[in-house]
């Protein structure tokens, strides 16, 4: 279930405030003081014994917290914090000024007295290496920066002055508004979204669940004004009665001393008022919240709903409304149910629905966004994504639902059970890995609100603790799910597709929730472009991850989808949710009562669901649970590498750029004795986190046929082997993911990638479980046994379908249009999503068998081990993994690097840019996605490569500030770095519902020559130093995981670059790039007139936006003579060169 708050995040990282507003300053309200004699208390939370950070709680007497973390670790160069106010969009007026509390989130970032520049905080941030941004939950509302570790007291102190002296000044209020109202418009073609605001408008009436939490333009502005409500004194009558010291929770995480950064909260945060005359210890939005009890009415249940999506999906949703269960942290009696619930091993619920081929997904819980958890209530549920075949018989479905669980009320809660889920937690805490800060001071803050009434002592542990087995809640809670209370809604494309469009509804930044809620797309990236951080934007995905959230395909061969219960002809027309759009149909009395009756009913002898109540038990015992801990001896000391420069040397230009670690980071090394035995070996084992952790990858690779990356059926062939492998494993790894350990494979330009890590214990039983699995598709015998296996038949089509789904449903917004679209024409190996569909249809169970029988037996592998292990014991688990793997025999002499098959990436050609502008497929958007990308130099030069991260870093701020706020052009406007198999290209990116293409590129080239000068002319050398210092910061800041280490030698091996200093490399660099290197980039790659300018510009129109796309070609023509414009990827490729740079 999709967390409210990511869809809420403002897009403020590096690039200035979302929107810039400065107001009117009000008197202030009285404040109190914060001297040493008003801290009431200092609480040491209990930590891990594996945590190196310190903790300090202290708690004022006014009613303000602050936990204080220290890390002593010098080689960090992050710092984070973040405040959270016990007031959310609960606390809206009601039947007025509806998104109130997100507008006053947004007005925050605009200015306060001691720094009233409406930029100054994020111009500060980007400057030091970062960002700030916010959310507004139903409950409470977040904000945080991430800022260099030496800059962290200002940047505290300008977020104080945000609950001290904000200006909230209303001269840009309408702008304000207006980006607001874009927020709504991305999130209103979200299914998840409009679902939820759906499920809400059936609360009781007056009920804090029916506020519209968004806020759009009509909210805020359009009925103000009719209403005559003065919308400025709201926002402040709002701010001074929930942003009040009890009610604010600060966790700040600094490279400094814990007394250091207690002086710092001092001073930043005195002078917050205090509480008002009278309030009660739980604020007024809790004894608001507490007064009105729960949302739902229970004579109004139970309910069913039909659903129109928006994507072509097919989902049942079962919910129960259920007691605040915020508090009962050290319980946990919702977690049980999830676990056996949302259990994916043998006898669950989601292994007998996959044997049927009824469903892909399965997921059951109480969502932990305050919208669903609260102290009103919680919400439970089991949602359910279909197969085309599970949506004609969903009744059933939800029956075997019901019997699931009337199996856990006969069983009773097991202790055994409990203490399974309880070692997991023991361990997970007692080598608990370090988060990022800014993840950290997020999660903090918000345990530390006095709603989850967790004990001071438990902060850290809370989401750890599980105390003696309790039986009675559990048995409490299952007592509730009935079918007497239930609520159902299914979300089909088989009652049509949703005929509203959101007028800005997509975004790549934009669209977290959807993207998270749908699970959406093969996941298939066709491997080799990586962005400025480099991450590999281009690199395979997860299938088995990102189809599942997808059910059958109309237009398919697949089994057509249709309700049996419901005639759509007969229906009539659908009720319409007023703020998203979202026709429905609810289910009549007599049609509940029936289906009521049937759920309740024994199935009968022989049926389908009396096999279903056969099968149907408790999870197994797990047998990956690990129960040895112990760490390997250390490693010889090796001798210290030499810093690849001194200190001197690095700051002859940049007298603040950071020193280099010291140790180096130790590279891995291959292993001699493995290569003897003709394996190709990777070792780096774990001095620094000392945890009994350690990650094994294979990468399992071959250039030989039927590897051939320029064929779209032989890329779908390899997705779909992927999931087909995948869920053939799922429940032994959902077993092993329940032990904290996991395995997956996921399909490369190469071939495969397996992935099996977590505690060390278990790992080789898990190793050698999954590849015996995977390696089983090569072996004809086997496909033999699978053919005549109904069930394993049933699974794979429905993976099928996931696929075909996926592929159908990918290019719905015209930002992921638009990016896919620059990707295929410089990408010769990418194929577009309805070529990936079309090949699919043609594919059968037979085509998958003889490819996947030609394929494996030709992988050969390259493997890396890293964490608690030693030489010989990598060595000896090399030695025992299937001999058909060897890349050669024992004592032949490997070649340098495995086999890849051959990719390319096209030069684009100088002068004019090539246009390409297609129509996005959803006819009702009404945006226009455009992406204007510089390809600049085919090179693995690191000076190269970071004068383009400072340009990135310089423009990214002033490009948001310029295009998205002062201009308004739309909700998104970014710039990144490209790294494609070795070419560097340079992208601005935007989104917009008011402009065309046109239009957008000629903002565009205005701002790069204005932004030009600004480089030249404008910005100080101490403001470059700055960035350049801030950029090397993060280049040499240290893994905080295992995992995450592996991470960075692992990209390294998949393209054969094996440049496993590379981000020290970089760090070393900027040492010595000054302002000309930039201004040269944007001489001779940017700049209209330059002779090697090589740009091109993609678009993807929305079929309700403004702009045309024939006018749009004929405009952008005529802004660029003798531009060249392409129809397809095959035309663009028929007349262009490539660079061979195979990885």
């Amino acid at each position: 279930q999709v967390q409210r708050a990511q869809a809420r995040q403002c897009i403020r990282q590096c690039m200035g405030p979302c929107f810039s507003f400065m107001a009117e300053a009000e008197p202030p309200a009285k404040r109190g003081k914060m001297g040493d004699e008003d801290v009431v208390a200092v609480v040491e939370p209990e930590k891990s014994p594996n945590d190196k950070l310190l903790y300090r709680l202290l708690v004022f007497g006014n009613g303000f917290e602050a936990l204080l973390i220290s890390s002593s670790d010098a080689t960090k160069n992050k710092a984070a914090a973040s405040v959270v106010v016990g007031g959310g969009s609960f606390s809206d007026p009601q039947g007025r000024c509806e998104g109130l509390a997100h507008y006053l989130e947004h007005m925050l970032f605009m200015g306060s007295a001691k720094y009233p520049r409406e930029d100054e905080m994020e111009e500060f941030l980007s400057k030091h290496g970062g960002y700030s941004n916010a959310f507004t939950e139903s409950a409470h509302t977040c904000y945080y920066f991430e800022i260099n570790k030496s800059e962290l007291h200002t940047a505290t102190d300008m977020l104080a002055q945000f609950f001290i002296a904000p200006l909230l000044k209303t001269d840009a209020a309408e702008r304000e508004i207006n980006a607001i109202d874009s927020e709504f418009r991305l999130t209103q073609n979200s299914d998840g979204s409009r679902v939820e605001q759906l499920f809400a408008s059936f609360a009781k009436a007056g009920h804090p669940y029916r506020t519209f939490g968004w806020g759009s333009l009509k909210s805020l502005q359009e009925a103000t004004k009719k209403a005559g409500v003065d919308l400025n004194g709201e926002l402040r009558a709002f701010y001074d009665k929930h942003y009040r010291a009890p009610r604010l929770r600060l966790c700040i995480h600094g490279v400094e001393s814990l007394d250091s950064l207690e002086k710092l909260v001092r001073c930043s945060f005195a002078g917050l008022p205090g509480a008002a005359v009278g309030e009660s210890a739980r604020g007024p939005q809790e004894d608001a919240l507490a007064a009105v009890g729960p949302p739902f009415p229970e004579e109004g249940l139970p309910k069913l709903l039909r659903v129109r999506p928006v994507k072509d999906t097919h989902r049942l949703s079962m919910s129960w409304q259920l007691p605040p269960m915020q508090h009962l942290y050290k319980t946990k009696p919702d977690r049980y149910l999830s676990h056996c619930i949302g259990h994916e091993g043998a006898g669950s619920l989601l292994s007998w629905l996959k044997q049927q081929g009824f469903a892909t997904r399965l997921t059951a819980g109480v969502a932990e966004d305050s919208f669903e958890s609260n102290s009103m209530s919680c919400i439970f549920g089991i949602e359910v994504t279909l197969t085309a075949a599970g949506l004609n018989v969903w009744p059933d479905v939800a029956h075997a639902t019901m019997l699931y669980l009337e199996m856990l009320r006969r069983e009773g809660p097991q202790e055994w059970v409990h203490r399974e889920m309880e070692l997991v937690e023991q361990m997970g805490w007692r080598y608990l890995q370090e988060k990022n800060p800014t993840d950290q001071v997020q999660e903090l803050a918000c345990a530390m609100l006095p709603v989850f009434q967790v004990d001071r002592k438990d902060i850290l542990k809370a989401d750890w603790m599980r105390t003696e087995f309790a039986p009675a809640p559990i048995t409490a809670l299952l007592q509730e799910m009935t079918t007497d209370r239930l609520m159902v809604h299914i979300l089909s494309t088989a009652y049509g597709r949703a005929k509203v469009a959101a007028e800005a509804g997509d975004a790549e930044e934009g669209e977290e929730e959807a993207k998270e809620e749908d699970k959406e797309g093969d996941g298939d990236d066709d491997g080799g472009e990586e962005d400025e951080e480099g991450e590999e934007e281009e690199r395979e995905g997860d299938e088995s991850e990102e189809a599942e959230g997808n059910g059958g395909g109309e237009g398919d061969a697949a089994e057509k989808a249709s309700d049996p219960t419901f005639n759509l002809e007969e229906a009539g027309e659908p009720a319409v949710e007023p703020l998203f759009g979202t026709e429905y149909w609810e289910a009549a009395a007599s049609e509940l009562q029936g289906l009521c009756a049937r759920w309740k009913a024994e199935p009968p002898a022989g049926s389908l669901l009396a096999a279903a109540k056969a099968a149907l038990r408790l999870p197994d015992r797990n047998e990956f649970i690990a129960t040895d801990f112990d760490l390997r001896p250390k490693p010889a000391e090796a001798a210290a590498e030499a810093a690849p420069a001194t200190l001197e040397h690095l700051r002859r230009l940049y007298p603040s750029f950071p020193p280099l670690p010291e140790p180096l980071p130790r590279a891995p090394r291959p292993l001699p004795g493995a290569a003897s035995l003709g394996w190709r070996a990777w070792h780096l084992q774990d001095t620094v986190f000392e945890t009994p952790r350690s990650e094994i990858w294979l990468k399992l690779s071959t250039d030989l046929a039927p590897v051939n990356r320029q064929d779209t059926k032989t890329s779908v062939l390899l997705s779909f082997l992927n999931l087909a492998m995948s869920d053939t494993l799922n429940e032994t790894a959902y077993l092993a993911e329940q032990a904290s350990l996991h395995v997956r494979a996921s399909s490369q330009s190469y071939g495969l990638d397996v992935y099996v890590g977590g505690f060390h214990h278990k790992l080789p039983l898990l190793l050698e479980a999954g590849l015996k699995e995977f390696l089983a598709f090569g072996d004809a015998r086997s496909w033999e046994r699978r053919a005549s296996d109904t069930a394993f038949c049933a699974r794979l089509a429905a993976q099928r379908e996931a696929l075909l789904r996926g592929y159908r449903n990918a290019y719905l917004r015209p930002g992921d249009h638009c990016a896919d679209m620059r990707r295929l024409l410089i990408m010769p190996h990418k194929h577009s999503a309805p070529d990936r569909a079309k090949a699919l249809e043609a594919i059968d169970v037979a085509a998958l068998a003889k490819f996947a029988q030609e394929l494996l037996p030709k992988l050969r592998a390259e493997v890396l081990v890293s964490g608690n292990a030693t030489v010989d014991d990598v060595e000896a688990l090399v030695k025992g993994l299937p001999a058909c793997l060897r890349e050669g025999a024992e004592g032949q002499k490997l070649e340098d690097l495995p086999r890849h098959p051959k990719l390319f990436v096209a030069i684009l050609p100088s002068g004019p840019p090539t246009l390409w502008l297609e129509d996005c497929p959803d006819a009702g958007n009404r945006n226009a996605a455009v992406e204007m990308y510089w390809q600049l130099e085919n090179t693995s030069d690191h000076r190269a490569k970071v004068v383009v991260d400072l340009l990135e870093a310089l423009m990214s701020e002033p490009l948001f500030d310029t295009l998205r706020t002062k201009q308004q052009l739309g909700y998104v406007a970014s710039c990144g770095t490209r790294y494609t198999q070795g070419v560097m290209g340079f992208s601005i990116w935007l989104l917009s519902s008011k402009v065309g293409p046109a239009e957008i590129c000629r903002r565009v080239e205005a701002f790069l020559v204005d932004f030009r000068k600004k480089v030249a002319e404008e910005i100080p050398d101490d403001d470059i130093e700055r960035h350049v210092a801030s950029l090397a910061a993060h280049k040499l800041e240290p893994d905080r995981t295992m995992i995450s280490v592996q991470e960075g030698i692992w990209g390294e091996l998949q393209d054969r670059k094996r440049v496993f200093d590379r981000s020290l490399a970089e760090a070393v660099a900027l040492a010595g790039v000054t302002r000309a290197d930039v201004l040269k980039v944007l001489d001779v790659h940017f700049a209209r007139a330059a002779p090697d300018r090589r740009l091109m510009i993609v678009a993807s129109i929305g079929g309700k936006a403004k702009a045309k796309k024939a006018e749009e070609l004929k405009a952008l023509q005529k802004d660029y003579p003798g531009a060249k414009a392409v129809g397809s990827q095959a035309e663009f490729f028929a007349t262009t060169k490539f660079f061979d740079n195979t990885m």
